[in-house]
Protein backbone atom coordinates (compact mmCIF):
# COMPACT_ATOMS: atom_id res chain seq x y z
CA UNK A 1 0.00 0.00 0.00
CA UNK A 2 1.34 3.40 -1.11
CA UNK A 3 1.68 5.54 2.26
CA UNK A 4 3.48 9.23 3.02
CA UNK A 5 6.80 9.10 4.43
CA UNK A 6 6.27 9.65 8.32
CA UNK A 7 8.27 12.93 8.41
CA UNK A 8 6.71 14.06 5.47
CA UNK A 9 2.84 13.29 7.28
CA UNK A 10 3.58 15.23 9.90
CA UNK A 11 4.79 18.38 7.79
CA UNK A 12 1.73 18.12 6.28
CA UNK A 13 -0.44 17.82 8.95
CA UNK A 14 1.40 20.49 10.58
CA UNK A 15 1.25 23.33 7.93
CA UNK A 16 -2.92 22.77 7.59
CA UNK A 17 -2.98 26.74 8.60
CA UNK A 18 -0.88 27.84 6.13
CA UNK A 19 -1.88 26.20 3.45
CA UNK A 20 -5.24 26.05 4.11
CA UNK A 21 -6.67 28.30 0.74
CA UNK A 22 -5.05 24.85 -1.14
CA UNK A 23 -7.94 22.39 0.58
CA UNK A 24 -10.40 24.98 -1.54
CA UNK A 25 -9.29 24.11 -4.67
CA UNK A 26 -10.83 20.98 -6.92
CA UNK A 27 -7.26 20.16 -7.96
CA UNK A 28 -4.91 18.15 -5.61
CA UNK A 29 -1.75 20.14 -4.53
CA UNK A 30 0.48 17.56 -3.97
CA UNK A 31 1.37 16.09 -7.67
CA UNK A 32 4.53 14.88 -7.73
CA UNK A 33 4.41 12.51 -4.99
CA UNK A 34 6.78 9.58 -5.64
CA UNK A 35 9.51 11.05 -3.53
CA UNK A 36 6.93 11.45 -0.44
CA UNK A 37 6.33 7.71 -0.52
CA UNK A 38 7.72 5.33 2.76
CA UNK A 39 9.93 2.47 1.28
CA UNK A 40 7.22 0.43 2.56
CA UNK A 41 4.94 1.71 -0.30
CA UNK A 42 3.95 -0.59 -3.02
CA UNK A 43 1.25 0.78 -6.04
CA UNK A 44 -1.50 -1.90 -5.82
CA UNK A 45 -4.91 -1.61 -5.39
CA UNK A 46 -6.21 2.20 -6.35
CA UNK A 47 -7.34 1.57 -9.99
CA UNK A 48 -10.18 -0.25 -8.72
CA UNK A 49 -11.30 1.64 -6.09
CA UNK A 50 -13.47 4.16 -7.53
CA UNK A 51 -15.63 5.55 -5.51
CA UNK A 52 -19.17 7.30 -6.53
CA UNK A 53 -20.27 10.90 -5.74
CA UNK A 54 -23.31 13.05 -7.66
CA UNK A 55 -23.56 16.87 -7.31
CA UNK A 56 -26.41 17.06 -4.35
CA UNK A 57 -26.65 14.38 -1.32
CA UNK A 58 -23.45 12.62 -1.96
CA UNK A 59 -23.77 11.76 1.69
CA UNK A 60 -26.65 8.86 0.36
CA UNK A 61 -23.62 6.99 -1.35
CA UNK A 62 -22.04 5.91 1.61
CA UNK A 63 -23.25 2.57 2.13
CA UNK A 64 -22.23 2.27 -2.01
CA UNK A 65 -18.66 3.79 -1.41
CA UNK A 66 -18.26 1.96 2.27
CA UNK A 67 -18.93 -1.67 0.28
CA UNK A 68 -16.44 -0.70 -2.56
CA UNK A 69 -13.46 0.72 -0.50
CA UNK A 70 -13.75 -2.66 2.09
CA UNK A 71 -14.08 -5.15 -1.16
CA UNK A 72 -10.77 -3.42 -2.91
CA UNK A 73 -9.08 -3.35 0.92
CA UNK A 74 -10.59 -5.92 3.00
CA UNK A 75 -7.33 -8.09 3.05
CA UNK A 76 -5.68 -5.29 5.00
CA UNK A 77 -4.62 -5.60 8.17
CA UNK A 78 -6.03 -3.69 11.72
CA UNK A 79 -2.35 -2.60 11.93
CA UNK A 80 -2.29 -1.35 8.59
CA UNK A 81 -5.96 0.13 8.87
CA UNK A 82 -4.43 1.78 12.14
CA UNK A 83 -1.86 3.51 9.47
CA UNK A 84 -2.52 7.37 9.10
CA UNK A 85 0.36 8.04 6.40
CA UNK A 86 -1.98 5.04 3.96
CA UNK A 87 -5.38 7.01 4.35
CA UNK A 88 -3.58 10.69 3.84
CA UNK A 89 -2.15 9.53 1.15
CA UNK A 90 -5.65 8.50 -0.23
CA UNK A 91 -7.60 11.61 0.86
CA UNK A 92 -4.62 13.87 -0.80
CA UNK A 93 -3.60 12.51 -3.85
CA UNK A 94 -5.57 9.56 -5.33
CA UNK A 95 -9.78 10.85 -3.65
CA UNK A 96 -9.01 13.97 -3.49
CA UNK A 97 -12.03 14.37 -5.91
CA UNK A 98 -14.45 12.74 -3.55
CA UNK A 99 -12.68 14.60 -0.77
CA UNK A 100 -13.70 17.49 -2.10
CA UNK A 101 -17.45 16.58 -3.23
CA UNK A 102 -18.13 14.65 0.24
CA UNK A 103 -16.48 16.80 2.45
CA UNK A 104 -16.00 20.32 1.22
CA UNK A 105 -14.24 23.09 3.32
CA UNK A 106 -16.58 25.45 2.43
CA UNK A 107 -20.11 23.59 3.95
CA UNK A 108 -17.98 22.99 7.78
CA UNK A 109 -19.83 25.66 9.90
CA UNK A 110 -16.47 25.69 12.85
CA UNK A 111 -12.92 25.75 11.83
CA UNK A 112 -11.42 25.09 8.77
CA UNK A 113 -8.50 23.78 10.50
CA UNK A 114 -10.17 21.37 12.56
CA UNK A 115 -11.99 20.45 10.01
CA UNK A 116 -9.22 19.36 7.43
CA UNK A 117 -7.33 17.58 10.95
CA UNK A 118 -10.45 15.35 11.25
CA UNK A 119 -11.39 14.50 7.97
CA UNK A 120 -7.85 14.67 5.97
CA UNK A 121 -5.75 13.31 8.59
CA UNK A 122 -6.26 11.14 12.57
CA UNK A 123 -7.11 13.56 15.15
CA UNK A 124 -10.04 13.01 16.77
CA UNK A 125 -11.91 9.69 16.72
CA UNK A 126 -10.19 9.00 13.49
CA UNK A 127 -11.92 5.80 12.59
CA UNK A 128 -15.28 7.80 12.05
CA UNK A 129 -13.99 10.99 11.67
CA UNK A 130 -11.68 10.21 8.46
CA UNK A 131 -13.66 11.04 4.94
CA UNK A 132 -12.31 7.46 3.91
CA UNK A 133 -10.94 5.16 6.76
CA UNK A 134 -14.87 5.68 8.01
CA UNK A 135 -16.05 4.04 5.36
CA UNK A 136 -13.87 0.97 5.70
CA UNK A 137 -14.78 0.52 9.45
CA UNK A 138 -18.27 0.81 8.82
CA UNK A 139 -18.07 -1.68 6.23
CA UNK A 140 -15.73 -3.66 8.28
CA UNK A 141 -17.97 -4.03 11.88
CA UNK A 142 -21.06 -4.70 9.94
CA UNK A 143 -20.09 -7.53 7.29
CA UNK A 144 -21.67 -10.72 7.79
CA UNK A 145 -21.50 -12.76 5.34
CA UNK A 146 -24.00 -15.00 6.84
CA UNK A 147 -26.54 -13.12 4.96
CA UNK A 148 -27.16 -13.54 1.74
CA UNK A 149 -25.66 -9.79 1.42
CA UNK A 150 -22.80 -9.87 3.60
CA UNK A 151 -23.40 -5.52 3.60
CA UNK A 152 -27.21 -6.34 4.89
CA UNK A 153 -26.37 -4.77 8.46
CA UNK A 154 -24.30 -1.98 6.68
CA UNK A 155 -27.30 -1.24 4.63
CA UNK A 156 -29.27 -0.90 7.78
CA UNK A 157 -26.66 1.13 9.27
CA UNK A 158 -26.63 3.69 6.41
CA UNK A 159 -29.35 3.38 4.61
CA UNK A 160 -31.21 5.88 6.33
CA UNK A 161 -31.92 9.23 6.99
CA UNK A 162 -30.05 9.74 9.98
CA UNK A 163 -26.29 10.00 9.44
CA UNK A 164 -25.58 9.64 13.18
CA UNK A 165 -26.25 5.81 13.44
CA UNK A 166 -23.09 5.08 11.89
CA UNK A 167 -20.66 6.77 13.57
CA UNK A 168 -22.33 6.64 17.53
CA UNK A 169 -22.15 2.91 17.06
CA UNK A 170 -18.43 3.01 15.49
CA UNK A 171 -18.09 5.54 18.72
CA UNK A 172 -19.29 3.13 21.18
CA UNK A 173 -16.64 0.77 22.20
CA UNK A 174 -19.21 -1.29 24.21
CA UNK A 175 -20.85 -2.29 20.65
CA UNK A 176 -18.83 -1.90 18.19
CA UNK A 177 -15.70 -3.83 19.47
CA UNK A 178 -17.86 -7.29 18.98
CA UNK A 179 -20.37 -7.98 15.66
CA UNK A 180 -22.54 -9.80 17.32
CA UNK A 181 -22.97 -6.89 19.60
CA UNK A 182 -23.50 -4.76 16.30
CA UNK A 183 -25.62 -7.03 14.67
CA UNK A 184 -28.42 -7.36 17.94
CA UNK A 185 -27.96 -2.93 17.84
CA UNK A 186 -29.34 -2.93 14.07
CA UNK A 187 -31.31 -5.74 13.91
CA UNK A 188 -33.53 -4.69 17.09
CA UNK A 189 -33.38 -0.80 15.65
CA UNK A 190 -34.87 -1.79 12.24
CA UNK A 191 -37.69 -3.42 13.86
CA UNK A 192 -38.75 -1.24 16.33
CA UNK A 193 -38.89 1.72 14.08
CA UNK A 194 -41.05 -0.30 11.61
CA UNK A 195 -43.22 0.44 14.70
CA UNK A 196 -42.19 3.32 16.78
CA UNK A 197 -40.57 6.44 16.84
CA UNK A 198 -36.93 6.05 17.82
CA UNK A 199 -34.42 8.36 18.63
CA UNK A 200 -31.19 6.16 17.50
CA UNK A 201 -28.85 8.52 19.28
CA UNK A 202 -30.77 7.52 23.10
CA UNK A 203 -31.31 3.94 21.93
CA UNK A 204 -27.83 3.30 21.16
CA UNK A 205 -26.81 4.79 24.35
CA UNK A 206 -29.71 2.26 25.94
CA UNK A 207 -28.07 -0.61 24.27
CA UNK A 208 -24.60 0.46 25.26
CA UNK A 209 -25.88 0.34 28.99
CA UNK A 210 -28.17 -2.89 28.55
CA UNK A 211 -24.59 -4.60 27.21
CA UNK A 212 -22.54 -3.11 29.99
CA UNK A 213 -25.40 -4.68 32.17
CA UNK A 214 -25.68 -8.12 31.07
CA UNK A 215 -22.65 -8.45 28.92
CA UNK A 216 -20.48 -9.86 31.91
CA UNK A 217 -22.74 -13.40 32.53
CA UNK A 218 -22.82 -13.50 28.16
CA UNK A 219 -19.92 -14.61 25.70
CA UNK A 220 -21.50 -12.93 22.98
CA UNK A 221 -19.22 -14.70 20.55
CA UNK A 222 -20.19 -17.93 21.08
CA UNK A 223 -24.00 -17.24 20.32
CA UNK A 224 -25.93 -19.08 18.75
CA UNK A 225 -28.29 -18.03 16.45
CA UNK A 226 -31.71 -18.64 18.59
CA UNK A 227 -29.42 -17.18 21.36
CA UNK A 228 -29.02 -14.16 19.81
CA UNK A 229 -32.18 -13.72 18.49
CA UNK A 230 -33.35 -13.69 22.04
CA UNK A 231 -31.17 -11.16 23.10
CA UNK A 232 -32.26 -9.30 20.43
CA UNK A 233 -36.24 -9.58 21.53
CA UNK A 234 -35.00 -8.96 25.34
CA UNK A 235 -33.59 -6.05 24.13
CA UNK A 236 -36.48 -4.37 22.45
CA UNK A 237 -39.00 -5.46 25.04
CA UNK A 238 -36.69 -3.58 27.59
CA UNK A 239 -36.61 -0.52 25.79
CA UNK A 240 -40.15 -0.83 25.05
CA UNK A 241 -40.99 -1.22 28.97
CA UNK A 242 -38.10 2.08 29.43
CA UNK A 243 -40.13 4.03 27.16
CA UNK A 244 -43.66 3.09 28.71
CA UNK A 245 -42.36 3.82 32.16
CA UNK A 246 -41.47 7.50 31.36
CA UNK A 247 -44.41 8.13 29.34
CA UNK A 248 -46.03 6.91 32.71
CA UNK A 249 -44.36 10.10 34.51
CA UNK A 250 -45.99 12.51 32.35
Amino acid sequence: MNRLKENYLNKLKSSVESNLDKYYVDKPFIEEFEELLGEESVELYYNRLVLETQTINIEKLDYENSTIIYKSLSHLPLAEVADERIWAFMTHITHWDYMRKRWPIEETMGSAVNFILNRYFFRERPFSRNGLARLWWFAHITYNSKFENPFYLTSIMLQNQDQDIARMILETPTICRNRKMVEATLISLKELTEEYEVKSRDYIRFVARYINLTGSVRLWDYLDESELREIIEEIKNSWKKTQNLQASLF
